[in-house]
Formats: structure tokens, C-alpha cells, sequence
């Protein structure tokens, strides 16, 4: 099998002689193939601003894997408006997420990007539940329910009713209420401190607990029957969830029952005081195999001893054509269009295989043709 080496589709830099991995930029254009991005693996990427940090990740599993109810697949579809700029494309123009931490964005993206590793801790998974049920992302928040429901088990009950009722889970406010009932040590202070359940729930506790205490002795069957039914509002709150949306009850929330994200222009100042994410400010490289063209987060190819590790620098600090984004183009009104990565040898299905591996995700069918101006 041939070596296959990447070159820059660029006519002043090919070599003729390159083991036949290699052909001249006329050659690509001479054969007709009009280029197309591929479905999944040709990111658009967006730029958000949480507190003082920037990210730049890829726009397209804000689109699809978001429900119909969420507020970016609305924004992102929106015409764009007349200026210079496609807003959220550079740092001078990101998307500003307020009343958002800084800690649960990156929980959020541990789920939704995991190139690298998902989220671990429980406060990640936690970020990810609080911002994918914030912004209606189903999928995201089942699978942080299914990550933390064995950790939750562990925790503190009465913190645990809270963050049920926060999040709309009802099997942990049902779980974390019947711990309560059976813990037969049970006194008003922990029901208080350190966090604080409302008087009327801690009655009802308490009452459950005293029926299941009389001489009679309810089974345990029978007290969970009772605990249905002394809870009933709560659970059918809890089911009826996704109908009604989340609140947490802030300012931003009770006016517009979600914190929409919004557009901002930052002056030069503001710009040099922000820095951008160690891990989720993806700078994006674009390849072509074939005749279609692929555009993916720089940082997994950069492999030490790699082919691409080596034509970058392991670093990544080397400013090479291919870069959609450098650092001298930092807080730049206008997008840049990369230099193409010609690969020869090497087929759209195996780079998409490969490709696969590193960033896993699920498919986005936005083909089109490839813009030439």
C-alpha cells in the first residue's frame, strides 16, 4: 500500500516527486469534481463568551441534537443580518451566554464534544443536566440523568429532593423521599440545614413517617403507596417537566423563561482581556479527499509523530495554511477561507472512518456545495 502524506492544495508548494501521493492543485480543478462538504464531518464553527472565557466549537449538534423548543436552532437559522460579520464566526462577535458558569458550559460540552473524554465528576454531569434542560436538550440531559442517578443514591437526601425538584427527575425525588421516611433518626434540623426544605414537605415527611410508625405497621409496600399519594402533586409536576420548560426562578428566567443567548460586539479592550478555552476553542483544520471537503477541530489529528503532528508541529503553534482561525486574526471582523489540505490516496469513506474515531458523533446532513467566493 502507498504512503499517504497530506500536502496544502497550493500550486507554489507541491512537489512533483512525493511517492504519487501527490498532484498538482490544476489537477484537482482539471478533473471536473466540483468540491461538497461532507455531511457529518465539515464543521461550521461558532464562538460563545462565557464570563471571561471563549469558546469555539463546532455549531452543528446545537442544531440537531437540540429539541424543537430550543432557543438555537431558531437563532442559528435566522437570516443573517447586513453587516461584515456573521455573528458568533470570531472573537469580536461571540455569542454571550449569560447568568451561564463558566464550569457547567464545559460540563455541557463534555457531553456534547466528547473528543477527548466525557464528563466524570459529578458537578460536570451536573452542568451538563442544569444547561441541557435549560436550553431543551433531551438527549444530553437523559444521559446525564443516567450518569448521575447511581451517584445521587450516595448524596445527601434532603439536597438530593432539591436538585430533583430543580431538574424535573422524578425518580430521585421519590427515591431521595422515601430515604427520608425510613431514616428512623430523622430530625427537623436536617431537614433545615443546610439546605431547606419547604414547611410543607417537611410535614408531610413527617406524617408519612409517623403512619408508618403506629402500631399497626404498614408494610413497606403499603408505605410506598402512601408515599404516592401524600406526593402526588409533586410527581405529576415532575412527569408534566418537558411540557412546561425549567426555570431557576432568576430574573432573566421569569421574564423570558429562558436565559437567551444574545449577540455582542466587543470593543479591542474587552477583546485582549479574554481568553480563549484550553480545551473547547477549536481551531479547525480543512482537508479535501476526493472531491469532498472535510473541516474538523484541529487538536485530534495533532498526534505526536504523526503525519499531521509533524506538518503542524505537535504544538499546534505554527501558523500553516489550513488554519480557518490564527492568532493573528484574533478579534477580526471577518472569516477567514482556509487553504485546503489535499489528501491523495485516501478515500471521503476512509477519512470519514478515521475521522469517526476521534471526533464521535452523531450524523448531520447538511451536504451542499462547497462556496467558491
Amino acid at each position: 500500500m502507498d504512503d499517504v502524506f497530506p500536502t496544502m492544495a497550493s500550486k507554489t508548494e507541491l512537489q512533483p516527486d512525493d511517492n504519487a501521493t501527490v498532484a498538482a492543485a490544476d489537477q484537482v480543478e482539471a478533473s471536473g469534481l466540483k468540491p461538497v462538504k461532507h455531511e457529518k464531518y465539515y464543521f461550521d464553527m461558532v464562538v460563545f463568551r462565557v464570563e471571561d472565557t471563549l469558546f469555539r466549537v463546532p455549531k452543528s449538534a446545537f442544531l440537531t441534537a437540540a429539541d424543537r423548543d430550543s432557543v438555537f436552532p431558531a437563532m442559528f437559522n435566522l437570516p443573517a443580518p447586513h453587516a461584515t460579520t456573521n455573528e458568533g464566526t470570531c472573537d469580536s462577535h461571540p455569542i454571550v451566554l449569560e447568568g451561564v458558569s463558566k464550569a457547567y458550559f464545559e460540563g455541557f460540552l463534555l457531553v456534547m464534544y466528547p473528543f477527548q473524554r466525557t464528563a466524570a465528576t459529578f458537578e460536570e454531569w451536573v452542568g451538563a443536566l442544569d444547561l441541557a434542560t435549560m436550553w431543551n436538550f433531551d438527549e444530553i440531559r437523559q444521559k446525564a440523568i443516567a450518569a448521575l442517578s447511581p451517584q445521587i443514591r450516595e448524596r445527601d437526601a434532603v439536597e438530593n429532593v432539591l436538585l430533583a425538584k430543580k431538574y424535573g427527575v422524578r425518580d430521585w425525588l421519590r427515591d431521595s423521599i422515601i430515604r427520608l421516611v425510613e431514616d428512623k433518626g430523622l430530625k427537623l434540623e436536617s431537614l433545615r440545614q443546610p439546605v431547606a426544605l419547604d414547611w410543607e414537605m417537611i410535614s408531610r415527611i413527617f406524617a408519612v413517617q409517623a403512619y408508618f410508625r403506629l402500631p399497626k405497621k404498614f408494610s413497606r409496600p403499603k408505605m410506598l403507596q402512601y408515599v404516592d399519594e401524600m406526593f402526588e402533586g409533586e410527581f405529576k409536576v415532575m412527569d408534566r417537566f418537558g411540557e412546561y420548560g425549567w426555570s431557576c426562578g432568576c430574573s432573566i428566567c421569569t421574564k423570558s423563561n429562558n436565559h437567551r443567548p444574545k449577540v455582542s460586539q466587543l470593543p479591542e479592550d474587552t477583546i485582549k482581556t479574554l481568553k480563549r478555552h484550553e480545551v473547547y476553542y477549536f481551531e479547525d483544520i480543512s482537508i479535501q479527499a476526493d472531491n469532498v471537503l472535510f473541516k474538523v477541530p484541529k487538536s485530534g489529528l495533532l498526534v505526536p509523530g504523526s503525519t499531521f503532528g509533524k506538518l503542524y508541529g505537535v504544538s499546534g503553534d505554527i501558523n500553516v495554511e489550513g488554519d480557518s482561525l490564527t492568532a493573528a486574526e484574533r478579534g477580526a471582523s471577518h472569516s477567514h477561507k482556509s487553504v485546503v489540505i489535499t489528501l491523495f490516496n485516501v478515500g471521503p469513506e476512509q477519512l470519514s472512518g478515521f475521522l469517526n474515531v476521534i471526533y464521535p458523533l452523531q450524523v448531520v446532513t447538511v451536504a451542499h456545495c462547497f462556496d467558491e467566493d
